[in-house]
């Protein structure tokens, strides 16, 4: 494939000579006059993987188009050109994303020295990013793999039960470390979740049920487009109408195990809300599971908690308001109450304040208060 090159002077006779000194070592090359035009036919061009750009131009500047690019597509690499005396407004297009920069008057060995190490850094970028792609497609294939050997080894033992479990441990895991950004958001659920519920007078059968439910709650979006799961910041519509299929996903992975069959209102119903808005049923009052009524309350708390790419982590005591704010609507009002017995005893402040557990899993992308 030819690499193409966009080159931006608004001095013709420079734009010209930049093309044909470039253009030399097989490059595809294509000038504009002004950034404006350079902006245009980048966005309907979308292989051009280098511009250089003239830092001087009228209207706007070659710094600000290199920051609107660096914002647009931080993939294109850019080189500057520059004259001697404007040394150091190069070097602040360096620390704006700028991978070189070409004096006035320039050499054509040393424009195409630059272009040449521009497009090695390109081709790297482009290799490891297929490398990574090829390696997740690899690790989701074989954790689709490993659930259906588990579905065929189980039995009634206790100790086959245990290792079905920890394979979907290690998928949740690995689903979840694909985001960097919160630790424990699973260890943490479940802890809040059994809180509320010894608060609700559950036993301790069903508190087990609880750690089980919130390790596998999100186990669906292995099912979710990386490109979705790993989006630094709010989602579209179309990616949200994705992601919002997770919870029917997960509970499809789990029917038919008949001792994981009563955590699936927990995986099922996480995203209800008690005033019916919420999915991927619409489900409203009582007519949705507790287990679900319940985990809402405690992944909110999380999600509120926890830092977020587009957001700082919010206190405690803001999202103890909110929750307070949403009973009745988004939450079941005597879930809620639990949640504050059990705040009002210092139990949930201390499980916030130990971030993590020894099954420390990494928190999503969330929309509005509760992880999507």
């Amino acid at each position: 494939m030819t690499e193409r090159v966009l080159i931006v002077d608004d001095d013709v006779l420079v734009g010209e000579v930049l093309k044909e000194t470039i253009g030399v070592s097989g490059y595809e090359c294509q000038v504009a006059n002004n950034a404006a035009v350079a902006l245009r036919q980048l966005k309907e061009n979308p292989e051009f993987a280098l511009l250089v750009a003239d830092i001087h131009m009228p209207g706007i500047s070659g710094l600000e188009l290199l920051k609107q690019i660096k914002s647009a597509r931080p993939e294109v690499e850019v080189i500057m050109v520059t004259g001697a005396a404007d040394v150091d407004v190069a070097i602040h297009a360096l620390k704006l994303g700028a991978y070189d920069f070409i004096r006035k008057p320039f050499e054509g060995e040393v424009v195409l020295s630059s272009v040449a190490r521009a497009f090695e850094k390109i081709h790297l970028v482009r290799e490891n990013e297929a490398y990574r792609l090829h390696l997740e497609a690899r690790v989701d294939q074989k954790s689709l793999a490993l659930i259906e050997q588990a579905r065929r080894l189980l039995s009634k033992s206790e100790d086959l039960r245990r290792a079905y479990m920890d394979i979907l441990t290690v998928i949740s895991n690995s689903i979840e470390a694909k985001d960097s950004y919160t630790l424990g958001h699973t260890w943490r659920v479940s802890r809040y979740a059994q809180e509320i519920a010894t608060h609700l007078g559950w036993d301790d059968g069903r508190l087990e049920e609880i750690e089980m439910g919130g390790v596998l709650h999100d186990i669906g979006k292995i099912g979710i487009p990386d490109s979705i799961l790993k989006k630094p910041g709010r989602l579209s519509t179309p990616e949200y109408e994705s992601m919002k299929k997770h919870p029917e996903i997960g509970a499809k992975m789990l029917e038919g195990i008949d001792f994981l069959e009563p955590i699936i209102p927990y995986i099922l119903c996480h995203q209800e809300r008690y005033d019916g808005a919420g999915y991927p049923a619409g489900l409203a009052g009582e007519s949705i599971p507790v287990q679900g009524r319940l985990m809402a309350v405690a992944d909110t708390f999380d999600a509120i908690t926890s830092t977020r790419v587009y957001r700082p982590r919010q206190s405690p005591e803001f999202a103890c308001e909110e929750i307070r704010r949403y009973s009745g609507t988004q939450f079941d009002p005597e879930v809620v109450d639990a949640f504050f017995g059990a705040w009002e005893g210092g139990r949930i402040e201390e499980i916030l304040s130990r971030g993590g557990g020894k099954n420390s899993f990494q928190a999503k992308t969330v929309a509005g208060h509760a992880d999507c």
